[in-house]
């Protein structure tokens, strides 16, 4: 039997890959030159992300990651359409669309 933390930790880490997967599907694909707009909230499993803007290594004419301060106000950006995008992990994207 797999510990609770594992799972958690396993999913988080799924779902961290699923999204890069997607935004590198969609970066190849895009013939808009508009950047796709990401909200991206403080938590240790979207730090890659940050790191690769701060390396510069994140073609920010593609992708653009908006910081913001909390799970909610990244939920608050999409629903608003501020954002195309929002970093999430798949228990808050299940929560999110419970919610509609």
């Amino acid at each position: 039997m797999i510990p609770l933390i594992d799972r958690i930790n396993r999913i988080a880490f799924l779902s961290l890959l699923l999204f890069l997967l997607w935004l590198l599907f969609f970066s190849g694909c895009c013939s808009s030159k508009v950047p796709l707009k990401i909200a991206i909230h403080p938590w240790v499993g979207y730090q890659s992300l940050t790191l690769a803007k701060q390396e510069e290594q994140l073609d920010t004419s593609l992708v653009q990651l908006l910081a913001s301060s909390s799970l909610s106000e990244s939920s608050r950006m999409l629903a608003e359409g501020k954002v195309d995008g929002a970093a999430l992990t798949l228990d808050e994207v299940l929560v999110l669309r419970e919610q509609g």
